[in-house]
């Protein structure tokens, strides 16, 4: 008889897999090593997931989840959109390091996600793209961002941001901080006021 599943315990093990992944990596990682750090028995990890795909995959649909509940309260807080900007951004830029460590395993950890979940992964990148253009939008109609293209603007920020959240197969030289993340912010809310 199959025993039954721990509450909070499925949780505790995505958490002890992300930590071991910014350490070790995901390529590198095993279901033992993921047992291991999460102090299960591999026979346990088992009952839960039965592949590290598995795993990557439900820490992928579980980051998706708490980003799409952090959006909403980012976009529905009663403040302007300079300041929904730096919110969100930052909130994304800690949520990143926390998950990673600010590893290099971390960029890894993206191209794996994109690999093993790439519909999770899409809907993840379709909502950063919803909810800073809806932030930008905001700007627009409060009269406090101007672009002589939204397009082009949104292409360039998209750009800049690459250098704090690593992409898939992307390498960043320099490991930027969350004060050059909120001077970036900045700088680009000023350019965009008249």
């Amino acid at each position: 008889m199959a025993r039954p599943a721990v509450p909070g315990r499925e949780s505790a093990i995505l958490d002890a897999a992300l930590n071991l992944f910014a350490k070790k990596g995901y390529a590198s990682a095993t279901m033992a090593d993921i047992a291991l750090e999460a102090k299960v028995a591999t026979g346990t990890l088992y009952l839960y997931f039965k592949s590290k795909d598995e795993v990557l995959r439900q820490c992928a649909v579980r980051f998706y989840e708490e980003h799409q509940i952090e959006a909403q309260v980012v976009l529905t807080a009663p403040i302007i959109a300079s300041e929904k900007l730096e919110l969100y951004l930052v909130n994304r830029f800690n949520r990143w390091n926390a998950e990673t460590k600010g590893a290099q395993p971390g960029t890894d950890l993206a191209s794996a996600m994109l690999n093993i979940a790439p519909s999770t992964t899409k809907k993840e990148q379709a909502l950063w793209s919803e909810t800073l253009s809806a932030i930008l939008m905001q700007g627009v109609s409060e009269n406090l961002f101007h672009f002589d293209s939204l397009e082009q603007e949104i292409q360039i920020f998209y750009f800049n941001l690459i250098a704090y959240f690593p992409l898939p197969g992307n390498k960043t030289l320099a490991s930027p901080t969350k004060k050059d993340l909120i001077a970036m912010i900045q700088w680009f809310c000023k350019k965009w006021r008249l």
